[in-house]
């Protein structure tokens, strides 16, 4: 008798409780992984997004620096050669230099009533989607 009251009285965790923590044990490890996942895509989009960014920076800086006489309403895809406009920052075929993954696409277009050239830069990556697009202003000397 004094046997049996004493095996009555352990108390353990029995085969369903130790199920239920391990099922809530992984539910809370999958979504922490799913989340540190997401983190890290955002982290390579955001990444390229910035190096785009930073390309069309320069490229705008030297599309302000072009000869607007040498400039025609048109798009551009090559540059640095005879009747090319002159981008130093790019390779002939519009690969830039410091990141030839991406590559510049340069739209010129006359304003209506001004004496202005709208240039539209387009950074495009190797599947040519457009990373990123900004533009400026060109004035025309009279």
């Amino acid at each position: 008798m004094l046997l049996y009251r004493s095996i009555q009285k352990e108390k353990g965790m029995t085969l369903i409780e130790i199920l239920a923590a391990l099922v809530i044990l992984s539910i809370v490890l999958i979504s922490f992984f799913t989340m540190f996942t997401q983190s890290f895509s955002m982290q390579n989009i955001n990444e390229k997004d910035m190096h785009a960014i930073n390309l069309a920076r320069t490229a705008l800086q030297d599309v302000r620096d072009i000869d607007e006489s040498t400039l025609s309403p048109q798009v551009y895809t090559e540059f640095n050669s005879p009747g090319q406009p002159l981008i130093p920052a790019v390779e002939a075929n519009g690969q830039f230099h410091s990141n030839s993954s991406f590559s510049l696409q340069l739209t010129i277009s006359n304003e209506d009533n001004t004496d202005l050239l709208k240039a539209i830069i387009e950074i495009v990556d190797e599947t040519k989607d457009v990373v990123t697009k900004t533009y400026s202003y060109i004035e025309v000397s009279s």
